[in-house]
């Protein structure tokens, strides 16, 4: 039941406590002034839904930002007997608007403020060929995103986090798990299916390759986490382990006890190891552990192998959280073409 109370002639309504509750609803544009909120109450709903939305070309980030004094709409909604509904929507990214600040890669400097674009390397998805797997029949270069890409997770709930902030009552994330439109004619590269396919699924994320974090409530939000290749017994090659070319290859020294480490710089899901050696150095003996952030600790199953003869070895693990991961191997010598860990997704590389 709604109840109101008549303060200093303006009627403040309550609304409803529960969603189960609601009687009369209406879907609404961008309600972000008073107006636009006066406008969606003229059939006095007790829901606003989708009242503000992060789409994919979002110019920036209003929400936070004080020139739009957003917070204080939220309330004025509730004082007039309403839920206030914001959102975001999932499945696309756009690479030329839609980030929540400037950025070095931004080529004006103005909103709307494109994504760096070694994240949206990262957060979009991929085919087969590593390419990036675009959508047709848009104006602006637009991708679907990879559900599975742990720092596009991070990336929504950033986009959620700064809403909350701003007081909305309720989310909602729009495209999480579904496809809308499909073609059979579609060519390489003028993809117009809309929504996720198998690719937005199953993109398994690398985690070695570069991650950003947007972190809420600060002025700049994003973190940069680049991952540190340089720890090892014998650092000059090192980072060719990781260069995603099979034609280069890390040499440890000779004689003695060899390793080969990878910091995140960020707690990193782990679900898969992918270790490729060059053909005529297979590795006979090695260990793969990784740093929780206190001990080093043993995948499950175990990965430690004596008289290894494949110059491929890929092994799917237990997912767990890990801010390091190392090789270690007692053979006189490591010839090591690349060591690549993935996390959330379909595998690869099986």
């Amino acid at each position: 039941m709604l109840a109101f109370s008549l303060i200093l002639g303006f009627v403040v309504m309550q609304p409803p406590d529960n969603l189960n509750d609601v009687v009369v609803w209406t879907f609404n544009g961008r309600i972000t002034e008073e107006w636009h909120a006066d406008s969606a109450m003229y059939v006095n709903p007790q829901y606003c839904k989708r009242a503000w939305f992060k789409y994919s070309e979002i110019p920036c980030n209003y929400f936070a930002d004080p020139i739009y004094n957003l917070l204080t709409i939220p309330p004025y909604i509730n004082n007039l007997g309403s839920l206030f509904e914001g959102g975001v929507q999932c499945a696309h990214i756009q690479l030329n608007k839609g980030w929540p600040c400037d950025n070095a890669y931004d080529d004006d400097h103005q909103p709307p403020y494109e994504v760096p674009e070694p994240v949206f390397y990262d957060f979009a998805t991929r085919n087969a060929n590593d390419s990036i797997y675009w959508l047709g029949n848009y104006t602006y270069p637009k991708s679907n995103a990879s559900i599975a890409n742990e720092n596009w997770q991070d990336f929504l709930l950033y986009w959620a986090y700064e809403q909350i902030d701003a007081n909305v009552n309720a989310l909602e994330f729009d495209q999480i798990n579904a496809g809308y439109r499909f073609t059979t004619t579609g060519t390489s590269g003028n993809n117009s299916n809309d929504g996720y396919d198998d690719y937005a699924i199953g993109t398994a994320n690398f985690a070695t390759n570069l991650s950003v974090v947007c972190k809420h409530g600060i002025i700049n939000p994003i973190e940069w986490f680049m991952p540190t290749d340089s720890a090892s017994s014998n650092n000059d090659s090192v980072f060719l382990a990781f260069d995603d070319n099979n034609e280069t290859y890390w040499h440890s020294s000779f004689a003695g006890i060899h390793w080969i480490e990878i910091d995140f710089g960020r707690i990193r899901t782990i679900q898969q190891v992918y270790l490729r050696f060059p053909s005529n150095h297979i590795l006979n003996n090695f260990e793969v552990t990784y740093w929780n952030g206190n001990t080093w600790q043993n995948f499950s199953p175990q990965i430690s192998f004596t008289g290894n003869i494949d110059s491929i070895c890929s092994f799917l693990v237990e997912p767990i959280k890990a801010i390091k991961v190392k090789l270690v191997s007692t053979d006189n010598e490591v010839w090591l073409s690349e060591m690549q860990l993935l996390g959330q997704g379909f595998r690869q590389y099986l």
